[in-house]
């Protein structure tokens, strides 16, 4: 049987041993090599209702917070933008303060969870006059969403590529409303130029080769921020489309 003089010393040798050894482990633990700090985990997560995000100069939005469970107390959120020359906030709105494109970020004040949107500010709609266009067609249309008439702030364009060739004008003849586009490009449709045709007109640089010009239509809805591209395109022909017995449809 273990004298229990003996057994007391070698326990406190153990004892000992492995205090000595858990202050090498902490004093190399200062030096970053054994010891691993492993943060607090939120139970909580968010993330935004979108991640793109393209509105027009001079509008007001939301980007909207959705927390994961949704039972958080504190659903307070601070915004940050890193160019405040296109998005600003007020308090929780986005205002588009210019053309151009950022990065915001919302921070939750509770665990401070956060998610990141980019951000595209476009501009007003309108032609550029600068571009030298010299032809244009017309194009009276019914414009619909879903079937259904657009409201005061819908606006639509007619687009070749990126450039805005025509704003749509709401308009009424009789019982008849309609929407005016006004097309312009700077190629002649008819081809090249021949003075055969008319001696006034200038040469413009249009190529035989060249495939026509097509226009597609895009809405834009101010207090959404929602961008839709009807389905189908026309082509710039210089000719009128549509007339007011028989409306160009266009629906989104």
């Amino acid at each position: 049987m273990m004298n229990p003089q003996t057994y007391t010393r070698r326990t406190l040798r153990r004892t000992r041993t492995a205090a000595a050894a858990l202050a090498v482990a902490l004093a190399t633990a200062s030096c970053g090599d054994l010891f691993d700090y492993q943060p607090t985990v939120s139970p909580y997560k968010m993330t935004f209702d979108r991640h793109e995000y393209w509105i027009m100069a001079g509008d007001t939005g939301r980007i909207i917070p959705l927390f994961d469970p949704d039972t958080i107390s504190n659903m307070t959120i601070y915004w940050m933008s890193a160019d405040h020359d296109v998005v600003t906030f007020d308090d929780n709105d986005l205002v588009a303060v210019g053309q151009g494109e950022t990065t915001v970020t919302g921070v939750s004040t509770e665990y401070q969870i956060y998610d990141t949107c980019h951000v595209y500010v476009m501009p007003q709609w309108q032609v550029d006059d600068t571009q030298g266009y010299a032809f244009d067609m017309v194009v009276y249309a019914r414009v619909t969403r879903d079937g259904q008439p657009l409201n005061d702030r819908q606006v639509v364009a007619a687009f070749c590529g990126k450039e805005v060739r025509a704003v749509g004008e709401r308009r009424r003849v009789g019982d008849i409303d309609f929407t005016l586009f006004r097309i312009y490009s700077r190629y002649n449709p008819l081809g090249p130029f021949n003075p055969d045709w008319n001696p006034q007109d200038p040469v413009y640089p249009y190529e035989p080769e060249e495939q026509p010009e097509a226009i597609e239509f895009r809405l834009y809805d101010h207090a959404t921020q929602e961008m839709l591209t009807a389905g189908h395109t026309i082509t710039f022909d210089g000719e009128a489309h549509g007339t007011l017995s028989n409306l160009y449809e266009i629906n989104f």
